[in-house]
Order: structure tokens, then C-alpha cells, then sequence
């Protein structure tokens, strides 16, 4: 399901409101290319960063304009200290976008709590839904859920 542009919250609405970034090497940047493929077929679009962008010497260099969420990549996931690092990069560099781990093994969901990121996926469809989610408008404040699940004015 493709969001509309009249769907996103107004920080999502940018030109490239995603940035996927290769974690550790090739393969990593192969599967950020390719989650940057498939938002881009969902409604959103990103753009793709290789490992090099996200060094210690060179994310002051990073372009963040209009960045609403990070999705890192990584497919060798031996190193939790390495993605603590890389996280703790990304949250100074762009201290108000959402950070999404994509570890691409079955065993990532153990990586969250030593490297802290606001999601972690598992397979690229996990990590499209959890764009989704994060990139759709809240719903209204005056509405509420009724027992039946119907939205109604809460006035």
C-alpha cells in the first residue's frame, strides 16, 4: 500500500525524507539501495548513503536537510560495538530523525538494546512498514476510538 503525499506528517513531505545507509560494506549498501527502491515504489523516497558517509572523519559532511528517518544496514551484526557507534553518529548528526537498525539476520532484535535505534527490522518488508508507520499523519486529536472502533469528535 503507497502512501499519497496527503498522508505524510509535513516532515515526511521533503524530497528525500529517507536515508539509507550501508553499515559496513558492499552488501550492506546493496540492501540499502534496494529498501530505497522498494519505499520509493511505497510513496517514499530516499536516498542512498555507502558506509564512507557515516565515518567518524566525514557524517559533519553528511547532507541532512529534510531527513525525517535513517535506515542503517547491516548484514554482519558480529560487532554490536560498531552499531552502538554508528547510531550514537547518527543521533548527534541528526538529533531529530527517527533511526531504524535493519539487521537482516533473525537474531537482531538482541542488538537493540546495546545500540539503542528507535526501530529494528528484520526483513525489508518489516522495514517498509515501519516507514510506513512512522511517516503517516497522527490521527487527530479531537477524534477517539468508541468501543465499536469508530472514530467520533471527542468535543
Amino acid at each position: 500500500m503507497a502512501a499519497s503525499r496527503n498522508e505524510l506528517a509535513p516532515e515526511w513531505q521533503t524530497e528525500t525524507p529517507i536515508l539509507c545507509v550501508a553499515g559496513r560494506g558492499p552488501l550492506d549498501e546493496a540492501v540499502a539501495i534496494m529498501l530505497a527502491q522498494i519505499l520509493d515504489k511505497h510513496g517514499l523516497h530516499a536516498r542512498v548513503e555507502g558506509v564512507e558517509a557515516i565515518a567518524s572523519t566525514s557524517i559533519f559532511h553528511l547532507e541532512t536537510k529534510g531527513v525525517a528517518m535513517v535506515c542503517v544496514s547491516y548484514l554482519d551484526t558480529s560487532s554490536p560495538a560498531h552499531l552502538r557507534y554508528t547510531i550514537r553518529r547518527l543521533r548527534r548528526r541528526l538529533p531529530q530523525a527517527r533511526i531504524m537498525l535493519g539487521c537482516w539476520t533473525p537474531d537482531a532484535d538482541t542488538l537493540r538494546e546495546p545500540a539503542k535505534p528507535d526501530d529494528v527490522a528484520v526483513t525489508l518488508s518489516d522495514a517498509v512498514r515501519l516507514c510506513l508507520e512512522a511517516a503517516r499523519k497522527p490521527a487527530s486529536p479531537m477524534l477517539t476510538a468508541t468501543p465499536a472502533g469508530v472514530a467520533v469528535d471527542g468535543a
